[in-house]
């Protein structure tokens, strides 16, 4: 006899099912006709039963049997379900079997018939319930015990295995995709079929199979660790059930760690990196997967602004790759890069330039120079050449490291990598400050056409994180200088909205100050003084503690606050920040840098001002953007 499949009940059909075979509704009424209580309820048993008609059949046998009312058939479900599985209202009446033999009979005439498509079944059950991938088992076959090692030879071995599955309505498949599904119910039926020994067995089978799948989170992976994601979640979950201490366990939290922090999800990243970590730190501190670890740890650290802890978690990661690896491995080059990276974020440029350029030694002579590699670290040299310009001018000194950059060849060939993406955008903020010394509206022309097609990459790849979100603001701040008022206020908005969404505690990350600290410049502009204060104070109050009192950083909002006091003939504040402000960038970035020429500008004429030498200041003041380049 041929087996018809029966649909699994939506979010309406199920509940309306449900509250009709109680007698809560008459045959022909509606669902808004039940009473709010029994349909809330019976949504809710419809979504944990995922639909499945004949559950939600012998859920209302069971209530209509015992008397026991949705409510709290729905708490008993969550607590006890494999009983309630196994039970039907009335024991007198045996013309229907319960869910769990239901399923069980299926499954165990399926072991008679075909093993292999009993171990199949068996292997998932341990896995996400929904778009299992076909792939997982051919490329993870190895790990999946002797029988399904099978399917490695050939997909048409695989096809056959699912056939019976598939008859017995015990999964439901997608060829487009090559993916099928199995009901959540079957696979608790399945499992509590097996003795504990045998379940940890399958569930170590089965991390290792997702382990050997699951890629390092490079961009053209990134749909590849989408598909995967569920079911490496779902390993995660059978890692810490079976305290599993292996690598290959700690390896794939890591990994699924890191596409989760590549895709700004912070919070799911964070306690897959403490899971790992804390596998590693059993298995062998020193070992080079450690490091791994530690490196990603810290750059989800630094990605959220605590910069201490950063630091240290490179430190150590350097420390064991450079003593089990040596000094000239390629993972020590990016412990380099990425220790460089944060002390270039903190205003340490001495500290940061000979790392940088270890780093770049390192990948040139392994990689070559075109590697992307390579371009990441010219990329980052760049941006601190840029930032340690010592005279007035000396932008030029950046070029080369710039125009050395692949990534300048990719842009001419249309490449539309996120890395490619970063370095228009840093590009585009060389051109914008250069802007400032020579030809400003030639460079500025040049500057907005990058940055928006740095935004035009990220939007068609699916990338509208952080980067994204800084860059908005880069191109709103190069609005004001060219004076699109209404479009830089859209941009700055559009950047808070995206901070608030992808930071745990976005009133405290030095990212979010950037969209507050240019929407204080752009009311100044507009003369919306009371405003641009509160903005300016909020940028300076997180950026202080973070990134330090003497950061380059810290001294834009005190130099626009003090622009702020003047214009207001609040002299004596306003000469107080100037001195704050000139202070800091002249001991980090130079006597003759443009910011501290111009604040020491600005803050002789408030002298004279002061001295009653000179009239208003008004006409000479200016407020000073803040442009964000990123490191690779």
């Amino acid at each position: 006899m041929p087996s018809i499949e029966v649909n699994q009940f939506d979010d309406k059909q199920g509940p309306l099912f449900l509250l009709r075979r109680l007698g809560y509704l008459a045959p022909k009424a509606q669902l808004q006709d039940a009473r709010a209580g029994d349909i809330t309820s019976a949504q809710e048993l419809n979504r944990e039963m995922e639909g499945l008609p004949l559950a939600l059949d012998q859920a209302a046998a069971y209530i209509a049997g015992s008397g026991c009312g949705l409510r709290d058939y729905l708490l008993y479900y969550r607590t006890h379900p494999k009983d309630l599985l196994e039970q039907r209202g009335d024991p007198m009446n045996d013309n229907f079997k319960s869910v769990a033999t239901t399923f069980s009979l299926s499954f165990q005439r399926i072991r008679q018939k075909d093993s292999i498509a009993a171990d199949l079944l068996t292997a998932c059950a341990f896995l996400h319930p929904k778009a299992i991938p076909e792939q997982l088992f051919t490329d993870g076959a190895s790990h999946l015990g002797p029988s399904l090692k099978t399917l490695l030879e050939d997909t048409y071995v695989l096809n056959n295995t699912l056939k019976p599955l598939y008859s017995y309505c015990l999964i439901r498949r997608d060829n487009g995709p090559k993916t099928f599904d199995i009901h959540s119910l079957v696979q608790m039926v399945i499992i509590n079929t097996m003795d504990e020994a045998t379940q940890q067995i399958w569930a170590e089978r089965i991390v290792r199979a997702v382990n050997e799948i699951f890629p390092r989170a490079e961009f053209g992976k990134w749909d590849l660790c989408e598909r995967y994601l569920p079911h490496a979640h779902r390993c995660a979950h059978l890692i810490n059930r079976w305290k599993m201490l292996f690598p290959d366990a700690a390896h794939l939290l890591n990994q699924t760690a890191y596409y989760l922090r590549e895709r700004a999800q912070y919070a799911e990243a964070k306690p897959l990196l403490e899971q790992a970590h804390s596998i590693y730190k059993q298995l062998e501190t020193d070992h080079p997967l450690m490091a791994e670890c530690l490196n990603d740890q810290a750059l989800l650290q630094h990605d959220q602004g605590f910069y201490l802890r950063a630091k240290d978690l490179h430190q150590e990661a350097l420390r064991i790759r450079e003593h089990r690896l040596g000094f000239e491995h390629l993972d020590t080059a990016e412990s380099l890069n990425n220790l460089a990276n944060l002390y270039s974020e903190q205003g340490w440029y001495e500290k940061a330039k000979p790392l940088y350029e270890r780093s770049l030694s390192i990948r040139e002579e392994q990689l070559g120079p075109e590697h992307p590699k390579v371009a990441q670290t010219l990329n980052n040299l760049a941006i601190l050449s840029k930032v340690q310009a010592k005279v007035q001018g000396s932008y030029e000194e950046a070029k080369p490291l710039y125009e050395r950059s692949p990534y300048i060849r990719e842009e001419q060939l249309g490449s539309e990598l996120p890395d490619v993406a970063r370095f228009l955008n840093n590009l585009a903020v060389f051109y914008a400050e250069y802007g400032k010394c020579t030809e400003p509206e030639r460079w500025y022309s040049r500057a907005d056409q990058l940055f928006r097609s740095s935004r035009s990459i990220w939007k068609k790849q699916g990338c509208e994180g952080p980067n994204f979100a800084q860059s908005l603001c880069n191109l709103a701040n190069l609005c004001i200088e060219r004076g699109n008022y209404g479009e830089a206020r859209q941009l700055y908005k559009k950047s808070q909205d995206i901070f608030k969404q992808i930071y745990q505690q976005p009133e405290k990350h030095p990212d979010v100050a950037y969209p507050f600290h240019g929407l204080g410049i752009l009311y100044t502009v507009q003369g919306r003084y009371a405003e641009a204060e509160t903005l300016f104070k909020r940028s300076y109050e997180i950026w202080e503690p973070s990134l330090r009192p003497e950061h380059p950083q810290v001294a834009y909002p005190l130099y626009n606050l003090a622009v702020l006091y003047a214009k207001q003939g609040e002299y004596e504040e306003a000469k107080r920040l100037f001195e704050r402000s000139m202070n800091i960038w002249e001991s980090k970035l130079g006597i003759n840098h443009f910011h501290t020429q111009t604040c020491k500008e600005k803050y002789a004429i408030l002298c004279h001002i002061l001295n009653r030498d000179a009239d208003a200041l008004e006409d000479e003041l200016i407020v000073l953007p803040t442009y964000r380049s990123f490191r690779l």
